[in-house]
């Protein structure tokens, strides 16, 4: 008898079916499972259903025994979200303010300069001074003491216009920031002198 004239009983509906009505099974009869393909279907989706409904309560069970615990744990977790939070916004109006700061320093160094010329070209000089590490100082009273005894006029071409600091023997050439190596020169002159050594006294 060939394989397609072979009827096999189901085991759950008691009816027989041929045997490509049931699943291939290595330890079945004939090589075939015991259910057919429909007892089969409706078997796996009450399991399903089953299986489904068992796992909703056990979750349930779990919740509720564990109910206390599950709200600590979102407790904290949603605490930590906000300490997050507050840490970016922290860090983002540190940055904001550092920069207004910054600009708050520079509109009152520039309010400074403006209200202190004389001041801020001495500093300048120290300054520069310092960056040629020359030896020597003047101080303000000391260069209005100067440009007093040369008549407040430039010793180059004689006119009274704002008057520079001009260093005799310049600072790149070795020469001091002390008074005595200072001669008032009108800007241009002192433009033209540049970095020779002149003495116009």
């Amino acid at each position: 008898m060939t394989e397609q004239h072979i009827t096999k009983p189901c085991t759950s509906c008691g009816k027989s079916y041929p045997l490509e009505a049931f699943v291939r099974s290595k330890t079945g009869r004939y090589g075939r499972g015991p259910k057919c393909l429909e007892c089969r279907r409706a078997y796996r989706k009450a399991y399903k259903a089953r299986r489904g409904e068992f796992v909703r309560q056990q979750d349930k069970a779990y919740y509720e025994a564990h109910r206390e615990q599950r709200a600590a744990y979102q407790r904290a977790n949603r605490e930590s979200r906000r300490e997050l939070k507050r840490a970016s916004r922290a860090r983002l109006q540190g940055t904001q303010s550092a920069e207004s700061e910054r600009e708050r320093n520079r509109l009152l160094a520039l309010k400074w300069h403006a209200e202190n010329p004389e001041k801020s070209r001495e500093n300048a000089l120290a300054y520069r001074a310092r960056r040629a590490s020359a030896a020597g100082s003047f101080t303000l009273s000391e260069w209005r003491a100067l440009c007093d005894f040369y008549g407040n006029r430039c010793l180059r071409c004689g006119s009274d216009g704002p008057l520079t600091v001009d260093h005799v023997i310049p600072l790149i050439r070795g020469g001091s920031n002390d008074i005595s190596n200072i001669q008032p020169l009108c800007g241009p002159c002192n433009c033209a002198k540049g970095a020779k050594i002149i003495d116009y006294r």
